[in-house]
């Protein structure tokens, strides 16, 4: 998306300015919130959805009321945008690169329960393959922090158990390294893979040191 907005900048610099007695001047005026809600508009019209990086401060809040805005001036219009996607950290935000990279259709939802009283997981896929090789109709995405309490890790594993009672299996990623260096690992495979493909892609989860899928909570990230 930045990308785009840099693009839709450097177009306007060319066609919207000339130089008079040797000062750029603008050809229109035009309010930056005016201007950010075009340039949003412009990105969300190509069909893209916009990811923001959401921390509650007033600069992320800022950004997601101008999304916000925009797409709802868009559905006035009678137009679609595509869904806001929130991700409050980094991880976040490479998860939700990784899923569209990968053609996932996947959900984030969103409450206000303290992390220590969530009873659902943050990040649902859909029409995946499970870790046993049979297709489920979804998978949790749960993404924890080295070094998160105890307390935090059996509110997680029984969430994940009272899934698995449901035929819904949990893919954790436990991210490690530094953050130039950080990828996320192979997410469950698709159910319209090829079945060697999808074979291939949990036989990656099951030896990658920072991911596990199971049905029920991970033993591997028990502690």
């Amino acid at each position: 998306m930045q990308s785009e907005m840099f693009e839709e900048t450097r177009n306007e610099e060319d066609t919207a300015q000339t130089r008079t007695v040797g000062l750029t001047i603008p050809l229109y005026k035009e309010t930056p919130v005016a201007r950010a809600m075009r340039r949003i508009r412009s990105v969300m019209l190509k069909g893209m959805a916009p990811v923001v990086a959401y921390s509650s401060g007033k600069d992320s809040s800022a950004l997601a009321a101008l999304v916000l805005n925009a797409a709802r001036e868009m559905r006035e219009k009678g137009e679609h945008p595509r869904s806001f996607i929130p991700a409050n950290n980094p991880n976040a935000v490479l998860l939700v690169d990784a899923l569209l990279d990968n053609g996932h259709a996947f959900q984030r939802i969103l409450t206000d329960a303290q992390p220590m009283k969530k009873v659902a997981p943050d990040w649902l896929v859909r029409h995946v393959v499970g870790p046993n090789g049979q297709t489920v109709a979804r998978a949790a995405l749960d993404v924890l922090d080295r070094g998160s309490s105890p307390e935090y890790l059996h509110t997680r594993h029984a969430m994940a158990a009272s899934l698995a009672s449901k035929g819904v299996p949990t893919w954790t990623w436990v991210p490690g390294g530094s953050w130039a260096e950080r990828r996320v690992p192979a997410l469950p495979p698709r159910d319209d893979q090829a079945a060697d493909e999808a074979k291939h892609r949990l036989q990656e989860i099951s030896t990658c040191a920072d991911a596990d899928y199971q049905f029920g909570p991970s033993p591997r990230f028990s502690t």
